[in-house]
């Protein structure tokens, strides 16, 4: 090993560390500003407020734990766990509608009671299936035949006609086990509803399997049968008519201002009310009417309370993480470092830009959280979490170039 090697093994992403901690402060300091706002009724203001303060604190203590955890675990071990991994994560999935496990608020079931602990299953989910894409498409041929892929080749090889099975690539065999765990993540996650964390997750997928080598025109055609299924799936059942609100809210923004298109206009009130350097911290006077003023809609509170040049500041912050997880996709060392990386960075940073987009009136609305600022111990454990494996990546051995091998 060279000297430069050994320096670069021992190296830190300040940038993406420092980035990182500036979201986290700022979600802790805006939870606690608008934790004390649309208090549920029958409850104390002050205990209600504590209780979310306090939920967030802890979330901020135990994912900074995990991932300091998660920067010294050789990042290649997790793909021993990534069968398991996903196999918990859709069995969380499922159990938010078993009785006495999930756990129903704003008519959304997203939730699963652990005991005292309350998990938000799609933030382990998606978290999973990255990890699972990463892994499948960095196996070679020589697959171990016990494994999630070597199983799900062997099912095929079980119930395809011998002449198909010869001129089936190898790596089909890879996209078409990604496809169906992701498309069954995504129907449960629109299932609960939340068709905006699932778009997300089906553009972090998309990201992977470019990294992977499927070719743009392979991928331009899943996109297409994404929509597909978002004109299908998302349109129907029992969510459809709230769905179409939406979209005739975004493309008429006046409509029903005190009705479907009221979080809308409040969202637009607080960021237009900021103007260049806001109006004090603390100061914000729309987070009174906003919806979900600490979770969805916080980026709001943000920018009034601090002002275009605030939101320059945090944008910059976003940009950083992005541009950071970027560099350490393509510096990893290995294929599976490079799929992982660039999951997890499109994630967190599609995830933002879909939350801000939706607050500035830019795209309908969707209810996802901005990534370390929101309310939300889960969201913020698992991205802590996600942070650590980016920052191993980072400093595992010297970076080596990626080949560019598009198969199919």
């Amino acid at each position: 090993m060279t000297v430069s090697q050994a320096r670069y093994q021992r190296h830190l992403d300040l940038w993406l560390v420092g980035a990182t901690m500036f979201l986290m402060v700022v979600g802790l300091w805006l939870v606690s500003d608008t934790s004390y706002v649309n208090v549920p009724p029958h409850q104390s203001v002050l205990q209600y407020a504590q209780l979310q303060i306090r939920g967030q604190i802890i979330g901020a203590v135990v994912g900074t734990f995990c991932m300091i955890v998660f920067m010294a675990i050789p990042y290649g071990k997790l793909r021993k766990v990534s069968g398991l991994g996903i196999f918990i994560g859709i069995l969380l999935l499922l159990a938010v509608w078993f009785p006495h496990l999930g756990v129903r608020l704003n008519d959304s079931s997203r939730w699963v009671r652990i005991g005292p602990i309350h998990l938000e299953s799609s933030e382990f989910a998606k978290l999973a299936l990255i990890l699972v894409t990463a892994s499948v498409l960095a196996e070679d041929r020589n697959i171990h035949p016990v494994s999630l892929l070597g199983t799900w080749i062997f099912l095929l090889k079980s119930i395809l006609p011998r002449t198909m099975r010869r001129n089936i690539p190898h790596n089909l065999y890879q996209v078409s086990l990604i496809l169906v765990l992701t498309g069954v993540c995504l129907l449960l996650i629109d299932k609960e509803p939340d068709l905006g964390t699932a778009a997300v997750v089906m553009a972090a997928v998309l990201t992977q399997l470019y990294l992977g080598g499927v070719k743009m025109k392979h991928i331009a055609a899943l996109i297409a049968l994404a929509l597909v299924m978002v004109a299908t799936i998302g349109l129907h059942g029992n969510n459809v008519q709230h769905r179409i609100h939406r979209i005739e809210v975004y493309l008429h923004p006046n409509m029903d201002p005190q009705g479907i298109g009221y979080q809308v206009m409040q969202a637009k009130l607080a960021v237009g009310s900021g103007s260049w350097t806001g109006v004090g911290l603390g100061k914000g006077r729309q987070k009174y009417y906003l919806p979900q003023a600490n979770s969805d809609n916080i980026f709001a509170t943000y920018a009034e309370e601090t002002g275009f040049l605030g939101d320059i500041i945090l944008l910059g912050m976003l940009g950083i993480f992005s541009w950071r997880s970027y560099i350490i996709a393509m510096n990893a060392p290995d294929r599976f470092g490079t799929i992982f990386a660039g999951g997890i960075g499109a994630l967190i940073s599609l995830q933002a830009a879909l939350n801000i987009a939706v607050v500035t009136g830019t795209v309908p609305a969707t209810g996802v959280p901005l990534p370390f600022i929101s309310h939300g111990s889960s969201s913020l454990i698992l991205s802590l979490c996600a942070v650590g494996i980016l920052l191993n990546i980072g400093s595992s051995k010297a970076p080596t170039k990626l080949a560019d091998q598009r198969e199919i």
